[in-house]
């Protein structure tokens, strides 16, 4: 399969922008297996591109909603809650990860200290 007609097979594989389930059962149940695995990670790089994922310890409120959406104008924003963060927020968008959480504060300081008195 060329990039073009995977171009073509994604751009199909959306509606209104947004991924829709019937179009890509059906696009993926024609495809080789060669194919369906080129076309899953097509899919997923596609979706990790357009989307940004805000994991919080709670819901966020409309302020730093706004914040947030203000910061990534035309990229779909998806919130994740995880208590385990407290206090902290992670964003992913692409392939970078940005996160900031007193927990990760203290492992770092933890290894700084382990490897500067050993």
């Amino acid at each position: 399969m060329t990039k073009k007609q995977l171009q073509k097979l994604l751009s199909q594989s959306y509606s209104n922008a947004v991924l829709d389930r019937n179009k890509t059962s059906l696009i993926a149940g024609q495809l080789k297996r060669s194919e369906l695995k080129q076309f899953i990670k097509a899919l997923r790089l596609n979706e990790n591109a357009n989307n940004v994922y805000v994991t919080l310890p709670s819901k966020p409120d409309t302020n730093f909603s706004d914040n947030i959406h203000s910061l990534f104008p035309n990229k779909k924003v998806l919130y994740d809650i995880n208590p385990s963060i407290n206090p902290g927020i992670r964003i992913t968008v692409g392939d970078l990860l940005y996160e900031v959480s007193l927990r990760d504060r203290i492992q770092k300081i933890i290894t700084y200290i382990e490897q500067s008195y050993d």
